[in-house]
């Protein structure tokens, strides 16, 4: 099976135009960057990433408080999956490992809000008119979970940084080399 499906890569691969996908593989690799070394970071991919967050809350409505609240999580890290079912399905091997970074940055954004269920500082966007809630603050009391904030959200911004590694990795001709040239970048 593995074979079949490296073959079908290989047949895919041909006749593809590569240059402007080393451009985009060189703004994954960057993004990952910036996911592993700053926790803080902003990229285009937040405001997209918030978009589908807030809009989560308003599908989520109909299914009461608590999914309402989730539903901006649930629809923001469902986006990128859905998506990469849908170019798995075209099939799009290159597309497949950018909704991989697109994920990540997700899980590293959450992971940061997460982070923030306790302290409640960061400020926060509302779609609706009243009393704004803070997400995790509200799921994770929901839940007697509050004080698994800081793991939780450690979690999140690890499984987001190997998330975004293997699929930068993935995207690329050639992932051994990538692979050598990262180990390479390390040891120096």
């Amino acid at each position: 099976m593995i074979t079949t499906l490296w073959q079908s890569f290989d047949e895919w691969a041909v006749g593809r135009q590569w240059p402007g996908r080393v451009l985009v593989l060189g703004i994954m690799a960057f993004l990952t960057w910036q996911m592993i070394f700053d926790e803080n970071h902003a990229t285009i991919m937040s405001g997209i990433n918030l978009a589908i967050h807030e809009g989560g809350h308003l599908l989520f409505q109909v299914f009461g408080e608590f999914l309402c609240i989730c539903g901006g999580t649930i629809m923001q890290c469902a986006a990128p999956v859905i998506s990469a079912i849908v170019l798995m399905r075209a099939p799009d091997y290159f597309g497949i490992p950018f909704c991989g970074v697109w994920l990540a940055s997700n899980l590293s954004g959450v992971s940061v809000y997460v982070a923030d269920a306790r302290a409640m500082e960061i400020p926060l966007v509302s779609t609706g008119s009243g009393e704004i809630i803070h997400d995790w603050n509200f799921i994770l009391s929901s839940m007697n979970m509050l004080s698994w904030d800081a793991g939780i959200a450690t979690a999140l911004r690890l499984s987001g940084a190997l998330l975004a590694v293997a699929s930068t990795i993935g995207c690329s001709e050639e992932p051994s080399e990538v692979c050598a040239i990262a180990v390479s970048w390390v040891e120096q």
